[in-house]
């Protein structure tokens, strides 16, 4: 049956693959006189185990099959499990995704005479079958979380085109060491685009970001926007860095988890500990660490500059409430990492335009 398995046959359809199995199975089972459900383990190169199983079977009992199923692998799927790279079928991923990687096939009664033994096999997908596995792509592999605890969001809005900006990205930098960094605080530099005028363009800058502090300024009925300046919160912080911005609030609104479904595919989940007093709304932002730019032009011309959290994406979903929790799935547009350089995830989540909760953490 191995040779019905071809990982790299990428155009193959789930269909095409479910007849092959199919045709294959009647070929291998009408040959034997009994009677039986069975249940299959794949590895890269094909089904490694076959498990007969009573019909009829509680699918938690065919569960369980499945994990003994995989336990006993022959050596084929030792050398999977040994050899493969942490992205493919390894025996760890099959377990962890057991339920989705099997095919259960039905026979007729057991008691039926030999001559009227005219079997009809019947194929359910119990779900979709990959030529690999990764568990994120499947099972929601969990990326980020906090506690009950609040967590505070510390964003930077901040300009290569500005010569007071580089002291405050410094001082940001060295948060990346920092053994509370994604538990007690997500930082998130945003780069505006309004100080561009002077000669540099700065190329992580975005409207978007821009329109984000302009929003702030309004709130805190500020005369202008500047830059640097620290947001704690929601609330303006000035535009120095120092230790008390990391303070986490003594409150605890609840619970947030982040997974990821693959394909830039995020869930966000938030429990909050009271009632909601307006909608709620999860906000996701890829941040790049390690950057290095030399600005040529401008008020820092001549200057290597180093950014660190540097906001590449920022994206904003309402979320949907359900059994005492605010849910939301978003997909983020691809964006390219630069050599070198680390890539995190910040998210967090406001009701009524109020910080609840955050979380953050580094993508691998």
């Amino acid at each position: 049956m191995n040779s019905l398995w071809d990982p790299d046959a990428k155009s193959a359809s789930l269909r095409k693959w479910a007849d092959h199995l199919h045709k294959e199975a009647k070929r291998v089972f009408l040959q034997d006189k009994a009677h039986a459900h069975f249940v299959f383990s794949f590895g890269n190169s094909g089904p490694v185990s076959v498990t007969p199983v009573a019909p009829k079977t509680p699918q938690d009992q065919i569960h369980n099959a499945i994990m003994v199923a995989i336990r006993k692998t022959p050596a084929e799927a030792e050398d999977v499990a040994g050899q493969q790279p942490a992205d493919r079928c390894t025996r760890e991923n099959l377990i962890r995704v057991g339920r989705l990687i099997f095919a259960f096939f039905g026979f007729r009664s057991v008691f039926q005479p030999l001559e009227q033994r005219l079997f009809r096999l019947s194929l359910i997908l119990l779900a979709l079958m990959l030529p690999v596995f990764p568990a994120a792509a499947t099972t929601g592999e969990l990326v980020c979380a906090s506690s009950e605890d609040q967590t505070t969001l510390l964003e930077l809005f901040t300009s290569e085109g500005c010569s007071s900006c580089p002291p405050a990205e410094a001082w940001l930098s060295r948060l990346v060491a920092n053994p509370k960094l994604w538990t007690e605080f997500v930082p998130v530099a945003f780069h505006v685009d309004y100080w561009d005028y002077l000669g540099w363009k700065d190329r992580f800058a975005s409207a978007q970001f821009t329109q984000r502090q302009q929003t702030y300024v309004t709130e805190w009925r500020h005369p202008a926007m500047y830059t640097p300046c620290f947001v704690v919160n929601g609330r303006e912080a000035g535009a120095t860095g120092h230790a008390r911005l990391l303070e986490r609030p003594r409150i605890m609104p609840g619970p947030l988890r982040v997974e990821s479904k693959g394909q830039n595919i995020w869930v966000v989940r938030f429990t909050p500990a009271a009632p909601a007093t307006g909608p709620y709304q999860a906000h996701v932002a890829l941040l790049d660490c390690g950057l290095r730019v030399k600005v040529a032009r401008g008020e820092n011309a001549g200057r290597e500059l180093a950014h660190d959290f540097v906001a590449r994406l920022w994206q904003t979903v309402s979320m949907q409430e359900a059994g005492g929790t605010a849910t939301a799935e978003m997909t983020l547009a691809k964006t390219p990492i630069e050599t070198g350089v680390r890539r995190g995830l910040a998210v967090w989540v406001t009701c009524g335009g109020e910080l609840m909760q955050a979380a953050g953490g580094w993508l691998p």
